[in-house]
């Protein structure tokens, strides 16, 4: 980011357009997106529209952080993914667009690791995988990104530091003793050691993490961010919800891959981890939430046309 800023002169205020401009980038994508995997134009516009105006995910673009960027790779991956399997005939472009979002996806945030490396190995199990001297495409991304993503942390002895203060002080949420987990660790001096050591303790810390994705608020929010997270955020979020089940149901493994699987491999990684103060790691769900929910905008519109004729010839001679 500070390349971005100081390196290409920008200052603030043109850090702000350019996420600006990314943030409006992602709600396009989407919008193609969820025209394609709904095959609905209606579903596109829907999701697009509800999109541009998702403030839990946009509230973002003022602060110099990688939250925009990343959000805007996560959606272009999602693009790309969705491209690639409602393709009739696949091209190698259409490989290529998979590969390359999903390395962007691993470098941008450590979060988006597993997220690329599920990706990119689900794709390379494909019978029309493109090999390179003998090897998977996709196949050659994922170990781009573990490797490089490895050697980057692994490199930060304060980010292992750091994971074991956590964890040792049983943090749930950070800078919030309000959301905390009392226990006694038994004593480790790295990562692998304390895994090995309190396995049980890190679950149940996991579990509760994960449910802290789906509270809307806390109550040092303010008034109107409770008010927001309630009418925009929730919603969404249940349909999503509601979503997910119908494709486990339906045992729709390339839906589940393409949406499911970012969401519990964000999830995963936050639950190893920990939330940040204002729950700023739940603005990449966003795209996941709004893109699973336009699943109904078709159901819906079969339903309005069938009740009220009038608005089945409106949307007709709208081509929706």
């Amino acid at each position: 980011m500070c390349l971005i800023v100081e390196g290409a002169g920008l200052g603030y205020s043109g850090f702000v357009a350019y996420q600006v401009l990314l943030s409006s980038a992602s709600t396009v994508l989407l919008y193609d997106t969820c025209r394609r995997e709904w095959d609905s134009e209606l579903a596109g516009l829907v999701a697009g529209i509800v999109f541009a105006g998702f403030w839990p995910t946009f509230q973002w673009v003022n602060w110099i952080l990688t939250d925009v960027s990343f959000i805007f790779v996560l959606t272009v991956g999602l693009w790309s993914l969705t491209r690639y399997r409602t393709a009739e005939n696949p091209t190698l472009y259409d490989r290529i667009l998979v590969v390359g979002a999903a390395i962007a996806i691993g470098f941008t945030r450590p979060v988006g690791l597993l997220v690329a490396v599920g990706w990119l190995l689900w794709v390379s199990l494909g019978e029309e995988s493109v090999r390179v001297f003998g090897y998977p495409l996709t196949g050659i991304g994922s170990a781009v990104v573990v490797v490089v993503t490895y050697i980057t942390l692994s490199s930060r002895d304060e980010f292992s530091a750091q994971l074991l203060g956590v964890w040792r002080n049983g943090v749930l949420v950070l800078d919030d003793p309000t959301f905390s987990y009392e226990y006694v660790h038994t004593p480790a001096s790295t990562v692998f050691q304390f895994i090995l050591r309190n396995p049980l303790e890190l679950i149940i810390m996991g579990v509760l993490k994960t449910g802290l994705l789906f509270l809307p608020f806390v109550g040092r929010f303010s008034g109107l961010h409770k008010v927001i997270n309630l009418t925009v955020l929730v919603p969404p979020m249940l349909l999503s919800i509601m979503a997910l089940v119908r494709l486990i149901k339906g045992k729709d493994t390339e839906r589940l891959m393409t949406w499911g699987w970012p969401a519990v491999a964000m999830t995963a990684l936050i639950a190893a981890t920990f939330w940040d103060f204002d729950w700023r790691y739940r603005a990449p769900y966003g795209p996941i939430f709004i893109g699973l929910s336009a699943m109904f905008v078709p159901r819906f519109r079969k339903w309005a046309a069938d009740k009220y004729p009038g608005a089945r010839e409106y949307l007709q001679k709208a081509n929706l």
